[in-house]
């Protein structure tokens, strides 16, 4: 009985000291520094990564965090706002982990909403393989409803944008094709909307369409796919 206790506690204290390097200021510092040396990175985006860095033991100090954690999520919209190879996300997905986790710590709850080519965390809500135009079509309506909904109860300048370009895209998909500009207006228009200060108190519904949606366009419009076809008429 004596040995098993003893095992029992040895696993126990193994696992807290797991559980204490899963989030260290150390180990964020390390993320940051190693996506400042990841050359596929533009070099604004790479010096904000030098400067986090650091800045990361403020997450740890007494002082006021808020202003540290903004200029991360601004720095992950950025990283976010073009495809990367898997590395460089998997280490971004890393770094976003320990600053929840460390933000968390000092009493912050560190939204991290949807942006840009950021992978999803949760499991996908539609497979977007072989969708047809007119599935993609009425999935391009269904997100532009709720967007004009949410418009005629709070005016957004961002979301307008956002829906215009649904409008857009679901005129273009009427004869079963699809401009790679008009994907890249509502990826682009989506990432706009969700870096600025609505998504705070966005409607989730509209979160979820989005989600959606731009799974969907990425799964059957690549961003390589798009970069060699820009203005260029695809077919699904």
């Amino acid at each position: 009985m004596r040995k098993i206790t003893s095992i029992i506690l040895l696993v126990a204290c193994l696992s807290v000291g797991a559980l204490a390097q899963e989030a260290s200021p150390e180990r964020a510092a390390e993320l940051a520094g190693r996506l400042s040396s990841t050359q596929e990175l533009p070099t604004n985006v790479r010096l904000r990564f030098q400067v986090l860095g650091n800045q990361i033991n403020q997450l740890v100090g007494k002082g006021d965090p808020s202003n540290l954690l903004r200029f991360f999520s601004d720095t992950r919209v950025m990283i976010w706002s073009r495809p990367v190879k898997p590395a460089t996300e998997q280490t971004m997905r890393s770094l976003e982990q320990q600053m929840v986790a460390l933000a968390g710590d000092r009493g912050v709850n560190l939204d991290l909403p949807p942006v840009g080519y950021a992978p999803l965390a949760g499991p996908r809500l539609i497979s977007p393989e072989r969708v047809t135009a007119p599935g993609l079509s009425n999935l391009v309506l269904q997100t532009e409803q709720v967007a004009t909904e949410l418009l005629q109860a709070n005016s957004s300048a961002d979301l307008l944008f956002f829906r215009d370009n649904l409008t857009r895209l679901r005129e273009d998909l009427a004869d079963g094709a699809v401009e790679t500009n008009s994907v890249r207006s509502v990826l682009g228009s989506r990432v706009r909307y969700l870096a600025g200060d609505a998504p705070s108190t966005a409607d989730q519904r509209l979160v979820q369409r989005m989600d959606q949606l731009a799974e969907v366009l990425r799964g059957n419009f690549p961003p390589e796919v798009l970069r060699q076809n820009r203005g260029q008429v695809l077919t699904l």
